[in-house]
């Protein structure tokens, strides 16, 4: 794990578990334990298929004395990683992401094109008045670490 990345888990314990996007999300614990307590009750209600791939597809990892991560088997199919591959370790607000680099490409590339363009709605979102209370706040805060390239390792 990249030193800039490394903040929340001074315990050296992470939870990683499948994510949106076909990625894999690494969670300090106490993040973990807090989308947990928010999603849980609803995930059980509204969407327990969820809940139990979610729940099976998750586990609490260890990082070793030099920063790496373990990712059980069946994590790294659902994310289609592929051993002594590149793959984009990305911090996301609360979170850190493992991602295939197409996957990161095919997912970033159309709004960093839209950045470029400068037709992204990101900064009128950012500045709007807060009148209408359905639009998404910022997707990161100043500072969010950056996506870093590194490998999964045999």
């Amino acid at each position: 794990m990249p030193s800039r990345l490394r903040g929340g888990f001074a315990t050296r314990k992470a939870h990683v578990t499948a994510y949106m996007g076909g990625c894999l999300a690494v969670w300090a614990p106490d993040g973990y334990e807090r989308l947990y307590l928010s999603l849980a009750h609803k995930l059980q209600k509204h969407r327990p298929d969820m809940s139990l791939a979610l729940s099976s597809h998750s586990e609490d990892i260890e990082l070793d004395a030099q920063w790496r991560l373990t990712i059980p088997p069946e994590l790294i199919d659902y994310a289609r990683l592929e051993l002594g591959k590149p793959l984009v370790v990305a911090g996301n607000v609360n979170h850190i992401e493992l991602w295939r680099p197409d996957e990161w490409s095919k997912r970033t590339g159309p709004c960093l094109d839209e950045l470029r363009r400068g037709t992204s709605d990101l900064f009128a979102m950012l500045f709007s008045d807060g009148e209408d209370e359905s639009e998404p706040g910022p997707a990161a805060p100043v500072g969010a670490v950056p996506a870093l390239a590194g490998e999964v390792a045999p």
